[in-house]
């Protein structure tokens, strides 16, 4: 790994480093390069489009299964029509896979997350239709709230930005629109 104006490169990842090299070099402010580099790279760079920046190394086992979580539902292709559907189809991914949930388990009279995985991995499943996006981040930050969550899972058609933490949880995003492409 090298340091580049802040942003760290893994150079294994050799195939994108003309294009670093090309952003680099532009005569551009050091925050636009930045962003340059961003925009070349492909979507796997931010935790919230679903591969973390941490190396596997680093990730403790929960965040680790979260990201599990986030590539396998990526790549699944869901009946989008219904919210039941959607999580209908992941409960069968989630079986599939092998991965240990609970389905709708209350942490309070108010929260009651679609899954429960591994003991402590919330995910949620919102769709586009019936979710405005402010709402869907106050009932993250509620799931956030309770100790027995270690990570949050947004499954979603909603294309929005999320922090990388709520109260100390690690948050990721699943774009269910990746299965289609």
């Amino acid at each position: 790994m090298i340091g580049y104006r802040s942003l760290e490169i893994d150079l294994t990842v050799s195939i994108y480093w003309p294009l670093v090299m090309l952003a680099s070099s532009l005569c551009l402010p050091e925050r636009n390069n930045l962003f340059m580099i961003k925009r070349l790279l492909p979507q796997t760079t931010d935790r919230n489009r679903g591969v973390v920046l941490e190396s596997e190394a680093q990730r403790p086992v929960e965040s680790s299964i979260a990201v599990d979580i986030v590539r396998l539902l990526q790549r699944h292709r869901f009946d989008l029509s219904t919210e039941k559907r959607l999580q209908s189809g992941v409960e069968q991914a989630l079986t599939e896979a092998g991965f240990e949930f609970e389905r709708e388990k209350r942490l309070s009279d108010q929260d009651i997350p679609d899954f429960l995985v591994a003991g402590g991995i919330a995910v949620e499943c919102k769709m586009r239709n019936k979710a405005r996006k402010i709402d869907i981040y106050k009932q993250i930050e509620r799931y956030a709230s309770h100790a027995a969550i270690t990570a949050i899972v947004l499954a979603s058609n909603v294309s929005m930005g999320l922090p990388e933490e709520i109260n100390g949880k690690a948050i990721y995003a699943a774009s269910l629109s990746r299965g289609w492409i």
